[in-house]
């Protein structure tokens, strides 16, 4: 999502469903039969999106909660990790455990020509070694559970006389890691691990799906509007954020998938006044 104008400011207010003000209730227009995770998001989409309309109508003015904030909150709530979990259950598009993650932070590696236009710039050095720590350790807890200490388990003197290479090998960490770990289980995580040593952004989409090893399955990201303002937040106003989700959902161009976005014309939500009164 881009950051909705802040018209009104921030408030505090419930999540409820919108029922006052003559606000419509929150119903998206599409069947669950045929995306029941698409229709969940698309409730929570038309919940919030409301909610902010009735809000911004109310006199006199008050402050409102961006609707993305509001989504995000939503999202987080015992009642919506239920009705999400049992969508992801009930669709036939994920394997078995999959879940999804609301403003989840994902490392995304683009080795292809960045264009002036995103004003982004990848991770540096430094930082991207911190953000990678959390994802080696786990790699690393992972291979030795699949294959047994034995890897890591090498006599001292085994990782020695590849010391000279070492920094072909990697970049990224010290030869403590090699004593600790063993060169060959060393070699395997840093062969894993390779397709970070080039320009990687860090990206937070609205929502992840993420599959039961890690994988990333399906990203979503809201997309707010106010017809009586004439806003719409669109994929244009983040230069370079459909990109890279397309990136990180296709697995570097492995499988057809794309990001996709949650908006008024996909959830076809019940109107509310600023809809009905439409752009001034």
């Amino acid at each position: 999502m881009s950051r909705v104008p802040r018209l009104n400011g921030s408030s505090t207010a419930p999540l409820n469903v919108v029922k006052s003000c003559g606000s419509a209730q929150a119903v998206p227009g599409i069947k669950r039969a045929g995306d029941p995770v698409l229709y969940e998001l698309c409730s929570v989409f038309c919940a919030a999106r409301n909610n902010w309309h009735a809000c911004k109508d109310k006199t006199p003015p008050v402050k409102c909660t961006r609707p993305s904030k509001r989504a995000e909150q939503m999202l987080k709530r015992d009642k919506w990790k239920r009705r999400l979990g049992k969508a992801l259950k009930d669709s036939n598009r994920y394997p078995r455990g999959t879940k999804y993650f609301p403003e989840k932070k994902i490392l995304v590696p683009y080795n292809k020509k960045i264009p002036r236009t995103w004003k982004r710039t990848p991770l540096s050095p430094d930082k991207l070694k911190k953000a990678l720590e959390p994802i080696r350790k786990k790699l690393i807890a992972t291979i030795k559970k699949k294959v047994g200490q034995k890897i890591a388990q090498k006599a001292a003197t085994a990782w020695m006389k590849f010391v000279p290479v070492l920094n072909v090998i990697s970049t990224a960490y010290d030869i403590y890691d090699v004593a600790t770990m063993g060169y060959d289980l060393y070699k395997m995580v840093d062969e894993a691990m390779a397709k970070y040593k080039g320009k990687v952004f860090e990206v937070i989409p609205d929502v992840l799906i993420e599959g039961p090893n890690g994988e990333i399955e399906d990203i979503y990201d809201f997309k707010f509007d106010d017809p009586e303002t004439g806003y719409q937040d669109d994929w244009s106003k983040n230069p370079g954020q459909k990109p890279l989700y397309d990136e990180a959902v296709s697995g570097g161009g492995t499988r057809k998938r794309l990001a996709k976005k949650v908006d008024q014309g996909e959830c076809k939500c019940s109107k509310s006044k600023r809809d009905l009164r439409g752009v001034r």
